[in-house]
């Protein structure tokens, strides 16, 4: 096949526009998971209050509550922590 035979077959695909409905959800859903991740710092935040034997017993330490609230306000900061928690984990067995 040639190159230009392969370039009009590219063109009959039509790009598909979104409707109505599709653009709302979407929007919807990324507001969803902005508020989730704004409610998850704040969760994120009170642990900060606990002291180090608390933190210890969920496989936590301060330093890993600044690494994971230091992140950027788009991103969940306690994902990072249940990551470090199982890594913790899994080096005391």
């Amino acid at each position: 096949m040639r190159t230009a035979e392969r370039k009009m077959e590219l063109g009959l695909i039509a790009p598909r526009t979104a409707t109505f409905e599709q653009v709302a959800t979407g929007v919807s859903k990324g507001f969803v998971t902005f508020l989730r991740r704004i409610s998850n710092r704040l969760a994120a935040n009170r642990l900060v209050e606990m002291d180090d034997h608390q933190l210890a017993d969920i496989g936590l330490t301060r330093r890993d509550l600044k690494t994971a609230l230091d992140t950027g306000i788009m991103e969940d900061p306690t994902t990072r922590l249940a990551r470090m928690a199982r890594v913790a984990a899994a080096k005391a067995l």
